[in-house]
């Protein structure tokens, strides 16, 4: 008897859980529907009044690129509905862009619209026939017009061709450079390729960086620690820095050591 009476409890007590929570999922769905239906009912009054419909763009996260590109490419008449219209499209056409990393379009009552950018950072360049621009992922743009102030380290070849496997490694060894050693990097003016591999150009002077082996990461460290000391100060008609002899850093003024 004791059983059977436990039993029945502990049944008696599972469906008024599942009544219970079958309850509580059927008023959170009736509180999604209604406020579904009430948030249609507002949108389809707001998209009658001039609060619902494009009044102004504000563009944010602009650096190198005007404004003027931006709008030209988005072609947003003013008056659209700003919650009907495919704003979503509008970003993929910025995004397009060459200079443009990611955009997003977020709607603003009243009538506003606001358009997000990250633009591409240059981080290195080449000059062929004209100024190419590279971000960290490799995505090639053009510089904005012929004013703009490109100062980033530049990929060259001392043959001025640039074979592909060439190209790649300099990208690769610049990366490595932008993201481990920063020092370097603000110094760094060129990347060169040459028949003996890969040479760096500093700015100061146009020093080139003189090597035993090929360029290596011990290399990189070495010149960066070097170029990282407070005591360093280097002059500026610099010709080499030298680092055939271990930890030991040699620079000159002169002539390229033989």
């Amino acid at each position: 008897m004791r059983a059977s009476t436990s039993t029945y409890l502990k049944m008696r007590r599972s469906r008024m859980r599942i009544l219970k929570n079958s309850a509580m999922l059927v008023g959170v769905a009736t509180l999604v529907i209604s406020a579904n239906f009430l948030w249609s009912i507002t949108v389809k009054w707001l998209d009658g009044t001039r609060w619902g419909r494009l009044q102004t763009v504000e563009v944010s996260g602009l650096d190198r690129m005007p404004r003027d590109v931006i709008m030209s490419r988005a072609n947003l008449p003013m008056g659209i509905s700003l919650f009907y219209s495919p704003f979503d499209s509008t970003a993929k056409l910025i995004e397009a862009l060459p200079g443009v990393k990611m955009a997003r379009c977020y709607r603003r009552v009243p009538g506003r619209l606001i358009v997000k950018i990250v633009e591409r950072e240059p981080i290195m360049a080449m000059a062929s026939e004209q100024i190419i621009l590279l971000d960290i992922d490799r995505v090639k743009f053009k510089p904005i017009s012929i004013f703009e102030m490109v100062d980033v380290p530049f990929l060259t070849s001392e043959s001025k061709i640039f074979r592909r496997k060439d190209v790649e490694r300099a990208q690769e060894l610049l990366i490595n450079i932008y993201e481990d050693y920063n020092t370097l990097y603000q110094h760094l003016s060129e990347i060169r390729s040459n028949k003996d591999g890969l040479t760096i150009i500093l700015r100061e002077g146009g020093a080139e960086v003189i090597l035993k082996d090929e360029l290596n990461e011990n290399h990189l460290e070495i010149l960066d620690a070097f170029l990282g000391q407070k005591s360093t100060v280097l002059p500026p008609d610099l010709k080499y820095v030298d680092l055939r002899f271990g930890q030991m850093v040699i620079i000159g003024t002169d002539r390229k050591a033989a």
